[in-house]
């Protein structure tokens, strides 16, 4: 009895460790980012590829909105103390396909600008072009020494209630991302 308890949770496990392992295509890479001030005003601007696996391009094309996060912090670096934080910003950004047009709407939701495709790459080209989004309350300060950090994220939270649950554990969900770091004032 006690063997067969044992070996069916070292099966589960091996189930569990081969599919945390299994091939996850899926990357996003922030190739650019930089914030330009114009009078008192800061604005973002950054190029972002996305590469999606076939499971969250299959989600997609069934009518699931796609919801990623673009997430800029704002550090003074500080020689004696630790780093500290100046402000967040999170700009949500969405992708859906109308099954009856065959097209895809990509959503700026901090600016509420909609534009409409009819292909997937367009589509995730202009998800990932970032222009002069206005940093609220945020102006570059030449005396202190600043960083910023900008992260890309898929927000499982948005997906449909009985998806979340296995987006949280499926490793196709989880998407690779290499953040942005670049210093604010040389």
């Amino acid at each position: 009895m006690r063997r067969t308890i044992f070996n069916l949770t070292a099966l589960t496990i091996l189930v569990f460790c081969s599919a945390a392992l299994a091939n996850n295509d899926s990357e996003i890479y922030i190739k650019h980012a930089e914030l330009v001030q114009n009078q008192q005003i800061s604005f973002l601007n950054a190029r972002v590829d996305y590469y999606l696996n076939d499971d969250i391009i299959e989600a997609l094309n069934n009518g699931i909105t796609l919801t990623f996060n673009a997430t800029l912090v704002i550090t003074e670096n500080r020689n004696w103390l630790w780093n500290k934080r100046l402000a967040t910003y999170v700009f949500p950004y969405r992708i859906k396909f109308h099954t009856l047009s065959q097209t895809y709407q990509v959503i700026d939701a901090t600016n509420n600008r909609k534009q409409v495709f009819s292909g997937l790459t367009p589509a995730l080209h202009a998800l990932g072009t970032v222009s002069d989004l206005t940093l609220n309350n945020f102006s570059i300060d030449s005396t202190k020494k600043l960083s910023a950090k900008l992260g890309v994220s898929i927000n499982i939270e948005t997906l449909p209630l009985p998806m979340r649950p296995l987006a949280y554990v499926t490793p196709n969900w989880h998407i690779q991302i290499n953040s942005y770091q670049w210093p604010l004032n040389q």
